[in-house]
């Protein structure tokens, strides 16, 4: 099952002490460049920061549809703007996004 996560979800379970609850449900997450800066780089000593930098089950991956993420981006930031083009380009079952516009894009495109 391809899995794929913007930045909030994570950042959110983490802060509660719940990210392995995404681990437990659907294995492997794959987050784009984006979200992994956001989260990972830009939030260094906030909360996922670390957590997903060392999960071994959070795999970063590159969009290659970069026309894509660019259109996208005049309505979206860029963490949900790959995440949308991330999850087209593997087939994701899921995407993982709590921003309504981001959503209402993703099931536009036909995400779930």
């Amino acid at each position: 099952m391809s899995i794929v996560s913007n930045a909030s979800p994570l950042i959110n379970l983490a802060r509660i002490g719940k990210l392995d609850l995404l681990h437990q449900l659907y294995g492997e997450l794959i987050v784009p460049e984006a979200v992994w800066q956001e989260v990972v780089v830009e939030g260094s000593g906030h909360p996922g920061a670390d957590e997903v930098k060392t999960a071994p089950w959070i795999k970063m991956r590159a969009v290659t549809n970069r026309p894509l993420v660019q259109a996208l981006r005049q309505d979206l930031d860029a963490g949900e703007a790959e995440a949308i083009a991330l999850a087209l380009e593997v087939g994701a079952e899921l995407l993982l996004m709590d921003e309504h516009l981001g959503r209402e894009t993703a099931r536009h495109l036909g995400l779930g």
